[in-house]
């Protein structure tokens, strides 16, 4: 079965042309190693993930979350509504942020289980040099058209961190922006907090 393009957690979980220094391929390495190694250890423990919800999120929790920059992904999301918070509020937003993307997307790691191959491809500089763009094409046993996977990284504290999945021309980051903002014009972010952790 194919698994559907609104599920950009999958490759969370999975974590302007120009030449690329090498320091750039450390992103690679990132990106490459993480969807391999979660290749790997779902396909092996397939019962185990698609039964157990507590083993599944502990496995994202422990490997991708690492690897995604949820701070910087939080403040895109909220966008101008982020400078008019207190510390205390853009703390709370991002660890709503981490649950809701574990609790509405995790289950879709399973799908790994349908993949055949997830190509990695070289780094290249977007946004002026700012950041990173490393593209993925993952391809599925059904012999399905591939599925684009943009992985936006930038280098935190000599990290590289992924702080946005662009999914078939798709952001997440975009996505959830629209619909978080609609939500706090009409009932402010006092209630869009309460709304996430609620459903925690």
């Amino acid at each position: 079965m194919r698994m559907t393009r609104s599920a950009p957690a999958l490759m969370a979980g999975l974590l302007l042309a120009a030449p690329v220094c090498a320091v750039d391929g450390a992103a690679k390495k990132v990106v490459d190693g993480l969807v391999q190694e979660l290749l790997t250890e779902v396909k092996a423990n397939r019962n185990l993930y698609e039964n157990n919800d507590a083993a599944l999120f502990r496995l994202i929790r422990r490997r991708i979350l690492p690897a995604v920059d949820t701070a910087t992904l939080s403040r895109l999301v909220l966008g101008k509504h982020w400078k008019g918070l207190a510390d205390a509020q853009r703390r709370s937003f991002t660890a709503a942020m981490e649950s809701l993307l574990i609790r509405s997307y995790g289950k879709s790691l399973t799908l790994l289980t349908e993949v055949d191959r997830i190509r990695v491809r070289e780094p290249k500089k977007a946004g002026g040099g700012k950041y990173l763009l490393v593209a993925s094409d993952v391809t599925f046993e059904a012999n399905e058209p591939p599925l684009h996977i943009n992985y936006m990284m930038h280098d935190r504290n000599g990290r590289w961190q992924v702080f946005d999945l662009v999914i078939d021309g798709l952001s997440l980051v975009k996505q959830f922006r629209r619909s978080f903002d609609r939500e706090i014009r009409e009932d402010g972010f006092d209630s869009l907090l309460r709304r996430l952790n609620g459903a925690s």
